[in-house]
């Protein structure tokens, strides 16, 4: 059965060379409600706490318990049509990030991909440049086990960026108002 995705998009004008794409965890399986619960990307965006100066869309899933990457990859198809000239960057937190992974290992058709406090995915298999954030204290990933997985990866040509955060696996407000994502696309600016 197709999932049914709806889109949330804030910073439809601005002028920019890219379009940031957010996939959300857990909660927001359980509800659009659910997604202004925490102190997250939707939140922050929809109390205008955090205003994006590029163009920033939010989408739900309202099935499933996990992301349908066939559904997902129809839509990031229409996000891609509606911003042809713009490169985009899919980020995914929690269950989002492990949406990314998986997304990322069978399509290419995104530019740059952050994972945020995700488990990890032995099976990832992409050229697309990646950035890899991850909270010490995460209680749904060993930090340890995260630091193995990317040298492993690394060790097969993968172009991975690496953030450490202090907090839990929570902090995802704080790495939204820090701007590390951000960070990122400068970082891999160069490979773009």
């Amino acid at each position: 059965m197709k999932q049914i995705i709806e889109q949330t998009l804030y910073g439809k004008d601005l002028v920019s060379s890219y379009v940031q794409v957010y996939l959300h965890g857990k909660s927001g399986f359980d509800g659009k409600q659910e997604l202004l619960k925490y102190r997250d990307y939707p939140y922050l965006l929809e109390s205008r706490e955090l205003i994006p100066d590029h163009p920033f869309v939010v989408l739900h899933a309202r099935s499933g318990e996990h992301w349908d990457i066939k559904s997902l990859s129809e839509t990031l198809a229409g996000i891609k049509e509606g911003f042809p000239s713009k490169y985009l960057h899919l980020i995914g937190y929690s269950r989002g990030g492990e949406g990314v992974y998986r997304y990322i290992s069978q399509y290419a058709s995104v530019d740059l991909a952050t994972v945020i406090n995700a488990r990890i995915f032995e099976d990832l298999d992409t050229t697309i440049p990646l950035q890899v954030i991850h909270s010490r204290d995460d209680h749904t990933q060993d930090f340890n086990v995260v630091l193995s997985f990317l040298d492993r990866k690394r060790l097969t040509g993968h172009g991975i960026i690496f953030d450490e955060v202090a907090g839990d696996h929570y902090a995802i407000g704080k790495i939204a108002t820090d701007c590390l994502i951000e960070k990122a696309i400068s970082k891999h600016k160069a490979g773009l």
